[in-house]
């Protein structure tokens, strides 16, 4: 499955949307977290907090890590104000 988390506005709750859905779907299967928000918000909380159940990336490093290991949900976290480009 992989699920999207995006609004046009910064400070809307994205990350912490994304962190714990991410937790949520580690419980089901493995699961990966793409940070595709400029300030890498994900990648930062992950590295802050020990043992986070699932693995975090940058959205750069996202396709490389999941042709390495297999998992069953992907879990976006966007930046705010996305492109058009973004959405394709």
């Amino acid at each position: 499955m992989l699920i999207t988390i995006g609004n046009f506005k910064g400070g809307s709750a994205k990350t912490t949307m994304a962190f714990h859905i991410a937790a949520y779907m580690q419980t089901l299967a493995p699961t990966i977290l793409g940070d595709g928000d400029i300030v890498r918000g994900s990648v930062k909380w992950a590295a802050r907090r020990p043992g986070v159940p699932f693995k975090v990336v940058p959205l750069a490093q996202l396709a490389k890590e999941m042709r390495s290991a297999r998992y069953e949900h992907t879990v976006i976290d966007t930046e705010a104000n996305p492109s058009d480009q973004d959405f394709k």
